[in-house]
């Protein structure tokens, strides 16, 4: 194979791809839908992934099919958005292929902090300007307040019941309807749907409104918030087509790679706190950009390669020169997985896209062969004059310690206005640890520079954004 052409100082990479791997792909236009339609149609008997062996590819199709036919007889147009709030379910992944089917642009709700999961909730449909809504039967009794100025028409709610068997769901369908016909769908006045009865009442005929690829929005996925209010990527069906093209590309042992890939999309899986498994992604990436090779490359203790079309620098403050080799930075990514923009025209903090690139806010560094390691979130690195100190190694540490069960570092300001650090830990079960037998394991084991100059120790740990928020509020956690 040829490879001398794509291997550039700057792509070491590609000397480690297996040689079924391609350096470059080619990309189809179009409904990303069409993708999975047609390996579906081709693979009818094929389990849909994380959902059981009674949903079938075909079955998939056909509760898709009904879904996107019923988006159409509720008068919903292409380029409508249509909120999905549910776990991973089948319903999740019928949705969201219905949706695309019907030309809607998918808006997933997957909120880390649960305590403001409905406030955070109602500003994505806000935002997003949703009409309709896909919840789960605990969500109903909140849905009033919920629906309170938006632009929601629609509310479709499920349980689990309606996902347990896909031959129950084609049985109650053909009470409602004739074969080859579409039944008389009369919409509820309250707005609230049941999806039994609205997918049992519309017939699974094929259903795939055309879409400019390179255009048209397929779905709104929002950032973490580590670094303020979540962002809204705005990621195209081309950005789907390239993320299911460049994962199957990149997975070429697994069969079912493509069926994985929508429902990854359509579970929520992203911003992949597969950060620690090998994997990296983002809210802007519709795939992960970021991968161990599927072969005897394999570089245990790094995050992976950049898959095919995926360009990777390792960048310094202020500008987009790459590094040396080793040297930590940001990362930066361009490719065609990546949203090339956030919804209704809103940017991101500036100075996080130049021309093209995408700079994530991630520290990393690269190796000699193109191994990229990702360290830390910038926004949580701890700045000292010794250097900086990346939290995520330090309490990789802390949880080495036989009494701790988790560990949360950040940096805070002391008296004299210097940042140091402060670790969070709970305890195991039938521990008791005191404070200073912490500060003298922790010098132990991390040294001066790194070791945690405060503990404090809680029944629960929230996230780094929760605690740098408490911080700057003057607040403490309760003590255990």
């Amino acid at each position: 194979m040829d490879i001398a052409p794509d291997v550039r100082p700057e792509k070491p990479w590609l000397l480690r791809y297996p040689w079924q791997v391609p350096h470059q792909c080619e990309y189809p236009g179009g409904n990303a839908a069409r993708l999975l339609i047609a390996w579906a149609e081709q693979h009818p008997a094929a389990s849909v992934p994380a959902i059981g062996a009674s949903w079938t590819c075909a079955s998939l199709l056909r509760s898709s099919r009904r879904f996107g036919n019923a988006l159409h007889g509720l008068g919903f147009a292409k380029g409508d958005r249509v909120a999905v709030w549910l776990p991973a379910c089948v319903q999740s992944l019928v949705a969201f292929l219905g949706a695309l089917m019907a030309g809607a642009v998918v808006v997933p709700i997957d909120t880390e902090e649960e305590e403001e999961e409905e406030e955070e909730a109602k500003r994505r449909l806000v935002d997003t300007g949703a009409v309709a809504l896909v919840v789960s039967d605990d969500r109903l009794p909140g849905i009033a307040s919920l629906r309170d100025g938006t632009a929601l028409r629609t509310v479709i709610a499920t349980s689990a019941a309606d996902g347990r068997s896909a031959l129950l769901g084609r049985l109650r369908s053909l009470r409602h309807i004739r074969p080859g016909r579409q039944g008389i769908f009369l919409p509820r006045q309250d707005g609230i749907e049941r999806w039994s009865r609205l997918l049992g009442s519309f017939a699974d005929t094929a259903v795939c409104v055309e879409a400019d690829a390179a255009n048209d929005a397929a779905m709104i996925r929002y950032t973490r918030g580590t670094t303020g209010v979540p962002k809204a990527a705005r990621l195209t069906h081309a950005n789907l087509i390239a993320g299911a093209v460049q994962y199957e590309a990149w997975r070429y042992e697994d069969e079912e790679a493509l069926l994985r890939y929508f429902a990854d999309l359509a579970f929520g899986r992203r911003d992949y706190a597969a950060r620690e498994r090998a994997e990296y992604g983002l809210a802007e990436a519709a795939s992960a950009v970021l991968a161990q090779p599927p072969n005897r490359f394999r570089m245990p203790g790094t995050t992976g390669l950049p898959l095919p079309d995926t360009e990777v620098r390792i960048v310094g403050e202020s500008n987009l020169e790459p590094l040396a080799h080793g040297e930590v930075g940001e990362l930066a990514l361009k490719g065609p997985q990546i949203a090339a923009s956030y919804w209704n025209g809103k940017e991101a903090a500036e100075g996080t896209r130049i021309d093209g690139w995408l700079r994530t806010g991630d520290m990393a560094f690269m190796d000699e062969d193109g191994f990229i390691t990702v360290v830390e979130r910038k926004i949580n690195r701890i700045r000292k004059e010794e250097g900086p100190i990346y939290p995520r190694a330090v309490e990789r540490e802390l949880r080495k310690h036989p009494g701790i069960a988790d560990a949360a570092v950040v940096g805070m300001s002391d008296e004299s206005g210097e940042e140091i650090v402060q670790a969070y830990v709970t305890l195991r079960q039938g521990y008791r640890v005191s404070v200073s037998q912490l500060q003298r394991w922790g010098l132990e084991r991390l040294g001066s520079h790194e070791a945690p100059v405060r503990y404090e120790i809680c029944d629960q740990l929230p996230s780094h954004r929760r605690l740098r928020e408490e911080l700057m509020s003057g607040n403490n956690l309760n003590n255990a």
